[in-house]
């Protein structure tokens, strides 16, 4: 439930005056198949570079790992990823990232996303970032790399916590090559089947000029979710479509064209949420029944459209990278919210003339769904310079372009008991909210290696920004007409390395950087801010990377300390409408750990860990909690362990086992002393695949959650005169088997 719309909080006040580093994965260059794990690139740095060098804390996860766990969406692997925290709202595209404990309070996302070389997603304070995610099907994706820790020198605005960067296949100009795959699978409460369909081609058209690379995936996934008060099962069908075209030309040798297009449609009859017992925090009808107390269906459907145009021309003496794009991102969802304003139709209408008398009398107790729908498109433009990968000196320059334009409408319904609209009160209140945001950052980077064992970089980013919006009101029980609101600011990041390299097979760094969210304009009331400053946060680490036992193992851990400051928060003003303000600091501190070892050839046991203490250090109380209390959605220790084994079985022909368990400790969805604090109870999910894997084909058979664990991850209270009446959480998918076939030509 999305616990800060801006009506929802209007009417509430009327009415009383919230993997380790993957083994294997391809490198970028557009070939198929897994590499070795030294060879493992990123780009982390906007420049090429092996991943164990990277004087960062940074994570790859590899098409073939995500293949093995059988994932479809964020959820299925961020409990692989050490420190990263997916707070699920119960449907793709849906929930919260949480990075090293910075969550994303206030409206904008904390965690910055990325496609290839070009941000996603929403700047914007008023297009609901925090909770709206980039959520990509992870086919045709080559690794998907996880920077902890503030990015905002190379990467800019929203990446107070971090980063997640999805790293799409290249088309190959030398090589024909198709693939064509499908999956059946049945989850555990569901009365149907689930299946995929996908299929990708690359095409050379002139050999080592020109090449097409298409891709298209067809999912259907089964409800599990029953809904007694409507008398419906499984309510919580999804249906994914996702197509992608991409381009490469290389007219010579030293320049390189990539021009791509991303369509990704979701639509889903609900969300994954189970009602819940207050006093047991339990299911009412028992975990084996799972079930929610729901008087209205909530649908929800989300459209990804993404175009995006890279250039890279070496001049000898520099790199040169343009990168542009242009992306719609649409999303629409009915949310219940009868229980707690559905007894606020007889109250309205007792004060609206000719009301009773247009229905027959004052009508009881109503439904009151709440439409809620955001718009936006985004181009984006970066030009950058980079020396050579040759010392002593190497650097970077380049400017940076947004331009994105939000859409944001909210409409709460007044319905009687038996979905009629009531005379004159439906719909109950509106709002449309069109938003303009333009940044634009200038950004430089500098090492200088004093030899091939150790070097300094230092960084810092300049950027500004402009934004202004419009609220447009109406309903029977709207508020009065708002002004339009308009902010600006300068914001100042940097960033400084040392890395030191005392062998080819250890990498020791400490680095420092900052990170900002933007801020925004207010509604323009007496007593409101016209405006809320940008937030900020300020990472101070220490990591070593490792390489052991003549490559056979790796070691990787990382300290960190990040002091958060001016903390963007939502607050009730006058006329309670909701506006933005900053107040507060936090700090967030621990370690994470990675480790794999190969003991026996074939055979790959891995480990990984995060402990994260965050709290509220000052501010609290305008939270509605206490100086010292937990960050919200933030579990103090999260990890992973996995197996992986490979061994010949045939002529051509090999046997891979995977294996996983991820944990989750327990976290709170808001400050522990608020009184509407929930905790969410630790847990343990276990993931199994076995693969035959021939030249030309793959079977796998899988098996998600094997021993159906019921995992009610974000447990929300909903409250009545008071009185917390149920809870609603989000639930892990119940035990999924899955048969998949895929073969390539």
């Amino acid at each position: 439930m999305h616990k800060r719309l801006f009506l929802t909080s209007a009417v509430a006040g009327i009415a009383l005056a919230t993997v380790p580093t993957a083994m294997a994965s391809s490198d970028g260059s557009g070939t198929e198949g897994p590499a070795d794990d030294e060879d493992i690139v990123v780009t982390a740095d906007k420049r090429s570079e092996r991943l164990q060098d990277v004087p960062s804390s940074v994570t790859a996860l590899g098409a073939d790992r995500l293949q093995a766990v059988g994932a479809q969406q964020l959820s299925d692997y961020a409990g692989y990823v050490a420190g990263l925290n997916f707070v699920s709202q119960g449907g793709a595209g849906q929930g919260r990232i949480v990075l090293r404990g910075v969550p994303p309070l206030g409206e904008t996302a904390a965690v910055a996303m990325y496609v290839d070389e070009t941000p996603f997603g929403s700047s914007n304070a008023w297009a609901a970032g925090s909770t709206r995610v980039l959520d990509l099907a992870p086919y045709d994706i080559d690794r998907i790399e996880v920077l902890r820790g503030p990015q905002g020198t190379l990467y800019g605005a929203n990446s107070l916590g971090g980063l997640i960067k999805y790293v799409t296949r290249l088309p190959d100009t030398v090589a024909f090559g198709a693939e064509a795959g499908g999956e059946l699978f049945a989850t555990r409460g569901a009365a149907d089947a689930g299946w995929v369909l996908r299929g990708a081609v690359n095409v050379p058209l002139a050999r080592e000029r020109l090449a097409v690379r298409a891709s298209y995936l067809l999912r259907r996934s089964p409800g599990f979710i029953d809904n007694p008060m409507l008398g419906r099962r499984d309510v919580n069908d999804t249906d994914q479509d996702s197509a992608r075209v991409a381009l490469l030309w290389t007219p010579d040798a030293n320049i390189s064209v990539k021009l791509s297009a991303l369509i990704q449609k979701t639509q889903g009859d609900g969300v994954a949420v189970v009602t819940l017992d207050p006093a047991t925090g339990r299911p009412f009808t028992g975990d084996n029944s799972l079930s929610q107390r729901r008087r209205l269906a909530t649908p929800y459907s989300q459209k990804i459209q993404r175009y995006a145009a890279t250039v890279d021309w070496d001049f000898g003496w520099a790199d040169f990278t343009s990168a542009s794009s242009y992306s719609k991102a649409n999303a629409d969802q009915t949310l219940d919210q009868s229980i707690a304003f559905g007894p606020l139709i007889p109250v309205f209408c007792s004060i609206t003339p000719g009301c009773a008398a247009a229905n027959g009398g004052l009508p009881g107790p109503g439904l009151t769904p709440l439409d809620f729908q955001v718009d936006l498109k985004r181009f984006t433009q970066e030009f950058r310079l980079a020396s050579p990968d040759q010392g002593p000196f190497l650097w970077m320059a380049g400017l940076f372009y947004s331009d994105e334009k939000a859409l944001q409408d909210q409409r709460i319904g007044a319905l009687t008991a038996q979905g009629t609209p009531v005379a004159l009160l439906n719909p109950l209140l509106t709002a449309t909210i069109p938003t303009k945001y333009q940044e634009y950052a200038g950004f430089a980077n500098l090492t200088y290696q004093f030899n091939d064992r150790f070097d300094i970089s230092g960084g810092l980013r300049v950027g500004w920004n402009e934004q202004d919006f419009r609220q447009i009101d109406g309903g029977a029980a709207a508020v009065p007409a708002v002004t339009p609101g308009r902010s600006k600011e300068t914001v100042v990041n940097y960033m400084g390395n040392m890395r030191w390299r005392p062998s080819q097979d250890l990498t020791i760094y400490a680095r420092i950087a900052s990170g900002y969210r933007p801020g925004g304009p207010n509604l323009a009331l007496p007593g409101v801010p016209p405006s809320v400053k940008s937030d900020s946060t300020v990472n101070y680490e220490v990591g070593l990377k490792s390489d052991l036992l003549d490559g056979r193992a790796n070691f990787n851990v990382s300290a960190f300390l990040i002091d958060w400051s001016d903390i963007q928060i939502n607050l009730l003003g006058p006329g309670n409408i909701t506006y933005f303000a900053n107040g507060g600091e936090a700090r967030s501190k621990g370690f994470e750990f990675e480790t794999e070892i190969e003991p026996v050839d074939g055979l790959i046991l891995g480990l990984n860990g995060a402990y994260t203490h965050a709290k509220v250090t000052a501010g609290a109380v305008p939270l509605g909690g206490a100086d010292g209390d937990r960050m919200p959605y933030v579990p103090r220790f999260s990890g992973a362990a996995t197996i992986r084994y490979q061994t010949d079985v045939a002529d051509g022909w090999k046997l891979h086992f995977d294996g996983g368990l991820r944990r989750v400790g327990a976290s709170y969805n808001t400050l522990q002393s608020s009184p509407t604090a929930v905790r969410a109870r630790p847990h343990e999910l276990v993931d199994v695949s076995a693969a035959l894997v021939g030249d030309r084909w793959t079977v796998r058979i899988y098996a998600k959650n094997l021993m159906d664990t019921r995992a009610y991850t974000a447990p929300g209270a909903l409250r009545q005169g008071g009185a917390i009446v149920q809870l609603n959480s989000p639930v892990a998918l119940p035990r999924t088997i899955g048969l998949s076939v895929d073969t390539r030509f």
